[in-house]
């Protein structure tokens, strides 16, 4: 089974994470919460057990009828209630920022304990 979040009605919606071809097996996969992979082998053996126009056409039905799924919106910390509108790259760039002065508060941090005459016991006793 996958996760679904509960917080959100079930909707069926063309999936844009489980996608080959148009999402509509991940779609699918996901409003019945059954693997992805499961739906896409059903559509298979559907397909070769004679019933291939059938198949072919409800693909191609749903491919037009279904919405695709609606975009998440991305919290960044401290930004709590103001989502993040745009794209991926804008969030991963975010977060790559958020990292690099991460990284560079650790290298402080370091060079002031790696000090020579550095004594943690006497910086925790105050």
């Amino acid at each position: 089974m996958t996760y679904r979040d509960t917080n959100r009605p079930r909707q069926l919606h063309r999936s844009r994470r489980d996608s080959v071809m148009l999402g509509v097996c991940g779609g699918l996969a996901h409003y019945f919460d059954f693997a992805p992979w499961g739906v896409r082998l059903l559509f298979v053996l559907l397909s070769l057990l004679g019933f291939f126009p059938f198949t072919i056409m409800a693909y191609i039905i749903l491919a037009f009828v279904l919405k695709p799924e609606p975009e998440r919106r991305i919290l960044m910390p401290g930004e709590e209630g103001r989502p993040l509108y745009g794209s991926r790259e804008e969030a991963l760039h975010r977060v790559q920022q958020r990292y690099e002065q991460i990284e560079q508060r650790l290298r402080r941090l370091e060079s002031i304990v790696t000090r020579p005459g550095f004594d943690i016991d006497e910086q925790l006793r105050g």
